[in-house]
């Protein structure tokens, strides 16, 4: 809280806006742009079609047993090293979230659970999985590994192995008979 009031004190009582503001931006462009902004016109579209919750993706991290154990967010990371926010996360038809990042050879986001600074090494090959491909998982090393795979459980005591990432509409949800947000 502190931080909070020494921004309103030291920067004037607008900076708060321009914190969000600057969030915003950055969970629905990412880091594509670099220096460059988007365009105005170009950010204020972005922003309606994102809001439009017609069009919203739900993206699971998903058990064998059904059980969604995570929800993936903008800073969520993918098995190719970007986050969501560089993924197509507006191809509502296709559910094909590919990544954007130049050279990315990821086809659609797929969540790797880590946090932060975290790694998570094949149980196969000991390798990270920083060091397997982005498109068909197979280790980048000289090594005889035929794909990632990790022992690593999630909170719901099953393995990564275990879980998917799953891609669904509100109808598919609706469908299935899952939670859906109002909007």
């Amino acid at each position: 809280m502190a931080d909070v009031i020494s921004i309103g004190r030291s920067h004037g009582p607008s900076a708060g806006n321009h914190v969000d503001a600057y969030m915003e931006y950055r969970n629905l462009v990412g880091d594509l742009h670099g220096e460059r902004m988007l365009p105005e016109a170009e950010y204020e579209k972005l922003r309606k079609r994102a809001a439009d919750g017609s069009k919203r993706l739900y993206v699971n991290y998903r058990n064998s047993m059904g059980l969604d154990c995570r929800a993936v967010g903008p800073a969520s990371k993918c098995f190719c090293g970007h986050r969501y926010r560089e993924h197509d996360w507006l191809q509502y038809d296709t559910k094909r979230l590919s990544c954007k990042m130049r050279g990315c050879p990821c086809a659609c986001f797929n969540l790797i659970p880590v946090r932060g600074s975290a790694d998570m090494r094949c149980t196969k090959c000991k390798h990270s999985y920083t060091e397997h491909h982005a498109g068909n998982k197979k280790c980048g090393k000289s090594c005889k590994c035929p794909g990632f795979a990790s022992s690593v459980s999630c909170s719901c005591t099953r393995s990564y192995d275990e879980h998917a990432t799953v891609i669904e509409t509100k109808e598919d949800r609706l469908k299935a008979g899952r939670i859906v947000d109002e909007g």
